[in-house]
């Protein structure tokens, strides 16, 4: 990633040459009175009553077979483990489940075809006792791990893949990463519609990472884990982004509002606070309905808990975390009064860009607490903001209805012991005529926004038109690509090329097209998947090397129209016309 250092660590990320097999680890072994480290900034807590199930739960062991080099040919075993030297028990609580599998090389026909010439996927994968999966498209690169797309090749079923790297310290694997498994075990058995499903827990790789601290030299060793879960097509995020300037049909509004409650509702009733909501966490599926991911973040809550430095993207957190104080449940309130905001106006309502300045965006709105609200000891005083009077709502949200401005107002007020639950918002008038389902107003949403190709090559962008609007029916990017017209390519392969914007007015830095032109624009799951995640890969590479840490955009050459965003064939894939990097 732009920007970003690569830790000094044995397995190289994303280095897909290698597929090999390995056995899955009863996690429940490591868990017993494990401790751990809570990403980089979280305190060390005892783990006790967070990981529920996880203790009675176990990831079954997959068989000693070995497989054949046929085996592997277009097939990705997930959990694959080189070779590893015992060292100690020390180590790490898991080392007694540590098994040796042999490595296994892959022929050239394995490598080749549709993943020919890729920097990143899933080769070094994971293998359940009948899964094999097959690798379709990465679909993002976070601070928390790295998601593929890809198919079982047992049952067709699509998955997504979350794979993690943690340290094994003398206390064991990491407070976060078993938090996230246990909580989603412990809510599975619930069925619950609006949480995204855990479907299985896999080992993978052991490597070596560099210290816990960042501050030494010194080695620690890791792990890679793999999380498999249902596949959903999109995150609202990207399909925010996709509806640009129109509105959402308010029953659609009301029904995502309503079932973005229900499931904290039923997390907070299971004593969870989520502490990441924000749109990038929730999965829309096709037919509407909201599921709420991610639970790296969450945590079982005993009162009030005391804050850690990692909680909540920015535009999202509430006051009480911004200024360091105690929380509780009522921080999730907070981000969905925030989300069901953006809702209504496709855009966040407070895009600060630091903790104070964030707070000034709060106390524009809704006006400044009276100083007897104010906590105590914080870093922040009273005194350190201006007085500001609260906006009428209606002047922000001309559109919404005045129920609508009620329960936003009270989702978002400083006071957390006033701030409305999820079980008090979910019979708030605006949200009891909700309809039964979102299926329809979706349909309608896809037909107005995303539903056809045609439709969606009219949301390319001034700037797209201006490149592709060349006489005689061709397109300047197949000039650029027979070289007629001069540009510097900064890479190119025989799949792709990159090269600057040759706009420069354009809002990105640069540019990368396929050679061949894609036509399926409304498949997405054919033949194209290998030339999009390869395009993905170069646009990272790209962005690294030049040091770009604004956005890029990935265009397609369809033979035809010329430029084309991506984002209509792959929404879950790059998050929108326009990619921030890195990913925040």
């Amino acid at each position: 990633m732009a920007g970003r250092a690569r830790p000094a660590n044995a397995e190289i990320d994303p280095d897909l040459s290698t597929p090999t097999a390995a056995k899955r680890s009863k996690l429940g072994a490591t868990t017993d009175s494990s401790a751990s480290q809570e990403d980089d900034s979280l305190k060390q807590t005892p783990l006790g009553s967070e990981l529920g199930d996880l203790e009675t739960s176990e990831v079954l062991p997959s068989s000693d077979e070995s497989f054949g080099e046929d085996d592997d040919k277009g097939k990705i075993r997930i959990g694959a483990e080189v070779e590893a030297k015992e060292e100690g028990d020390s180590t790490a609580a898991s080392s007694s489940t540590v098994t040796r599998v042999k490595k296994t090389q892959p022929s050239r026909e394995a490598t080749s075809g549709g993943a020919m010439g890729r920097e990143a996927g899933l080769q070094s994968s994971l293998m359940g006792e009948h899964a094999l999966y097959q690798e379709l498209a990465l679909i993002g690169d976070g601070a928390y791990g790295t998601v593929y797309k890809a198919k079982d090749a047992t049952n067709g079923q699509v998955v997504a893949l979350k794979k993690v790297r943690v340290p094994i310290t003398e206390d064991g694997l990491p407070t976060s990463t078993l938090r996230e498994i246990a909580i989603l075990k412990q809510l599975d058995r619930f069925e619950n519609p609006q949480i995204v499903k855990l479907l299985d827990v896999c080992q993978g790789n052991y490597l070596q990472l560099p210290a816990v601290d960042g501050m030494t030299d010194r080695i620690t060793r890791g792990l890679t884990l793999w999380l498999v879960f249902e596949h959903v097509e999109r995150d609202l995020s990207s399909f925010l982004t996709a509806c640009q300037s129109r509105r959402l049909p308010p029953q659609l509004v009301k029904q995502m509002s309503r079932e973005i409650l229900l499931g904290v509702d039923f997390l907070h009733t299971h004593r969870i606070v989520h502490r990441d909501l924000k749109p990038q966490n929730l999965l829309v599926t096709k037919d509407g309905h909201i599921k709420i991911a991610d639970f790296g973040l969450a945590k079982t809550y005993d009162f009030e808990m005391k804050l850690t430095s990692v909680v909540v993207t920015l535009w999202y957190r509430a006051p009480e975390v911004l200024l360091a104080c105690p929380y509780a449940t009522p921080i999730d309130i907070w981000s969905v009064g925030c989300i069901l905001a953006e809702l209504n106006e496709l855009k966040p309502l407070f895009p600060g860009n630091s903790e104070a300045d964030q707070l000034d965006q709060i106390f524009r709105i809704i006006g400044t607490p009276p100083e007897s609200e104010w906590p105590q000891k914080v870093s922040l005083g009273w005194s350190a903001f201006p007085f500001r009077h609260s906006k009428p709502m209606e002047t922000i949200f001309p559109n919404l209805s005045n129920a609508g401005l009620d329960l936003i107002k009270n989702m978002l007020i400083f006071n957390p012991h006033k701030r409305f639950t999820a079980a008090r918002a979910l019979q708030h008038p605006f949200l009891l005529k909700a309809v039964a389902s979102a299926s329809k107003q979706l349909r309608h949403v896809d037909k107005s926004f995303l539903g056809s190709v045609s439709n969606v090559r009219k949301m390319a962008s001034e700037v797209e038109k201006a490149q592709t609007a060349t006489p005689g029916g061709d397109t300047i990017f197949g000039k650029i690509l027979r070289k007629e017209i001069p540009c510097k390519f900064i890479y190119e392969d025989d799949q792709c090329v990159a090269f600057h914007d040759i706009n420069a007015q354009a809002p990105v830095h640069f540019l990368v097209i396929p050679r061949k032109p894609i036509s399926q624009l409304s498949k997405a799951e054919d033949e194209d998947e290998a030339v999009l995640g390869h395009l993905m890969n170069v646009a990272r590479k790209v962005a690294k090397q030049e040091g770009l840490d604004d956005g890029f955009r990935l265009v397609i050459n369809d033979g035809k129209h010329g430029a084309q965003s991506v984002f209509h064939l792959h929404l879950h894939v790059l998050g929108g016309r326009q990619l921030q990097w890195p990913p925040g």
